[in-house]
């Protein structure tokens, strides 16, 4: 069988161009039946433990909450439910972590429900929840909820 010079050009352009798209989309390991390209990185970290993401403080005057912020294109959100018995104090972003101090006002005492929100953009449904109930007593110690 005889093949012309353009076509076995033009077979040659069409493997190069398979397989330039075939390495920039990285290593890849083949799934049967569909053989669909998932991502493989040998190199990642083995999933680790939930790691404690509040901490009240030493005289219980100061709850500090962190959170890992892994996606630039995403960001936490908090709620307080009774803004006049607890508020934010602090707030730090720091690459791939968000830390918020809250502390009481001292204008009133009484149970709290801190929700936090993890969002991909304006409007969306949130990637995560997390909530964290406590009170906080007249004289401004705060005790989680058991």
């Amino acid at each position: 069988m005889h093949h012309s010079g353009r076509s076995l050009r033009r077979f040659a352009v069409t493997i190069t161009a398979v397989l330039a798209l075939f390495f920039a989309a990285g290593t890849a390991v083949w799934a049967a039946p569909g053989w669909l390209p998932l991502p493989f990185d040998d190199k990642a970290a083995p999933e680790e433990a939930p790691e404690p993401w509040y901490e009240l403080s030493s005289d219980g005057t100061q709850l500090t909450v962190s959170l890992t912020d892994k996606q630039s294109s995403c960001s936490w959100k908090y709620g307080v439910s009774e803004p006049d018995v607890l508020a934010l104090a602090s707030r730090e972003d720091e690459y791939q972590r968000w830390t918020v101090t809250f502390a009481p006002t001292g204008l009133a005492a009484g149970d709290v429900r801190l929700t936090f929100h993890y969002l991909a953009g304006q409007g969306e449904k949130p990637l995560s929840v997390r909530t964290l109930d406590l009170s906080v007593g007249e004289d401004r110690r705060i005790s989680l909820a058991e």
